[in-house]
């Protein structure tokens, strides 16, 4: 702990801010959020070098864009997502049956 207290204390002034403003992000994050973002660091940290310095490169040439409404991710029980104001849930329709296969099952006897 101490080693790293030293080292954040040494980073310039914009560096430490921008990992106290993420340390804050992690703390807000959901329980499930949490546990995959550290699902995804041990990921990070398994990769070779030059996977991670490829990553970083297509992640720089990106377009920024702009993020996902409140709740995007959030699925409805039953996997469905929320329905617009004024809709029901309509159920899916039942299986089409292959008729062309079950008549033909006597000919390739």
């Amino acid at each position: 702990m101490e080693i790293s207290l030293r080292a954040f204390a040494q980073l310039p002034a914009g560096q430490r801010r921008q990992c106290v403003a993420s340390f804050s992000k992690f703390a807000t994050m959901t329980a499930d959020d949490r546990t995959q973002f550290l699902r995804n660091a041990e990921r990070w940290e398994e990769m070779a070098p030059q996977e991670r310095l490829l990553w970083r490169q297509l992640v720089r040439s990106l377009p920024v864009q702009p993020p996902l409404p409140p709740g995007f991710r959030r699925i409805a029980p039953g996997g469905l997502p929320p329905m617009p104001p004024g809709f029901s849930a309509v159920p899916a329709p039942p299986a089409a049956k292959n008729i062309y296969a079950e008549s033909n099952t006597n000919y390739a006897q």
